[in-house]
């Protein structure tokens, strides 16, 4: 067994919260095996509604609630812009997270911004990274240098947690890939879920699907090349 596929173990394990006993590895060759296999660990249920679209209507209600919209005005093409204004996000971000009991996505500052909070770290960098070009010639003065970076860093760490402070209320912009409410319920779906399996249980189609989901990752695989038959130590050692 190659080194990926260990590593697909150990994320199974990270992921479910589970222990896969060694001597059971050698018999689970296929997705449809590991799922058997980690399925009596698990808190299985058969339930008729899809987690996602629980985010979706915890979602819907808080913005009715919140922004005075109508059921009809908040669908998954609706425009986040036009749902939560900008120059009330930031208040309207923390009411609909206390109001969902979910983590919403975090909202970022301008780019110009974000470049200022973290420009002690790269300053910092930059000045490790000068005195070790100028002192390194392969002595003893790289473990010097490595605790020169770290005191460097830990010197700018409070400069960068001043500047996010002072700058928390300009974070009001989504993230790119959030466009339309179906964009930002997908996100608080993903960001949430393992606290929802454990509130409402896992479904056979969700494991698979989180199985599908490490794989991929691991492999640098697209999730639609995996199906229940596909053989993880062959994908792994390809």
């Amino acid at each position: 067994m190659g080194l990926n596929f260990v590593e697909i173990i150990m994320e199974v394990e990270d992921r479910f919260g589970i222990q896969i006993e060694d001597g059971s590895i050698e018999h689970i060759r296929t997705v449809r095996d590991l799922a058997e296999h980690i399925r009596p660990q698990l808190h299985v249920e058969q339930r008729d509604f899809c987690l996602s679209n629980v985010v979706s209507n915890r979602l819907q209600r808080a913005l009715m609630e919140h922004c005075g919209l109508t059921r009809l005005q908040v669908d998954c093409g609706s425009r986040i812009d036009d749902l939560v204004p900008v120059h009330q996000r930031r208040q309207l971000w923390t009411a609909l997270e206390a109001s969902t009991d979910l983590q919403l996505p975090e909202l970022l500052r301008p780019p110009r911004q974000r470049w200022l909070v973290y420009s002690p770290f790269i300053v910092a960098g930059a000045l490790a990274l000068a005195v070790f070009a100028y002192f390194n010639n392969g002595g003893p003065w790289h473990l010097l240098l490595i605790l020169l970076v770290a005191v460097f860093a830990w010197a700018a760490l409070p400069l960068v947690l001043m500047l996010k402070h002072k700058t928390r209320d300009h974070a009001v912009h989504v993230p790119k890939s959030i466009v339309t409410f179906g964009d930002l319920a997908d996100l608080t779906y993903r960001l949430n879920r393992h606290r929802l399996y454990h509130q409402y249980g896992m479904t056979e189609d969700e494991i698979y699907r989180e199985l599908v989901d490490i794989i991929s990752s691991e492999l640098g695989l697209k999730p639609e090349e995996i199906t229940p038959d596909s053989d993880i130590i062959k994908l792994a050692s390809s």
